[in-house]
């Protein structure tokens, strides 16, 4: 699982960086020329993904449940 800031992603190019990234990816964005946070997660990876919360494009939490674990996993874009 690979956290990213500062995306800037727009909704249109999902699709394509989920492709090259071949795998899938959970982002939260504001708009095209400001903050934007994103999780890359491998395909093995995904099923274990159990919720996602995220806010203006400054915040994403993930839980990932491995075995009898839970993580809470936390994206934060602050200036």
């Amino acid at each position: 699982i690979i956290g990213l800031q500062e995306t800037h992603w727009k909704d249109e190019f999902i699709d394509m960086y989920k492709h090259l990234w071949n795998g899938d990816i959970i982002y939260n964005n504001y708009d095209s020329s400001a903050r934007g946070v994103a999780f890359l997660i491998r395909n093995d990876l995904k099923e274990n993904v159990d919720f996602v919360n995220g806010f203006d494009g400054r915040f994403l939490h993930i839980k990932y449940k491995d075995n009898d674990e839970t993580f809470d996993i936390i994206n934060v874009y602050a200036p």
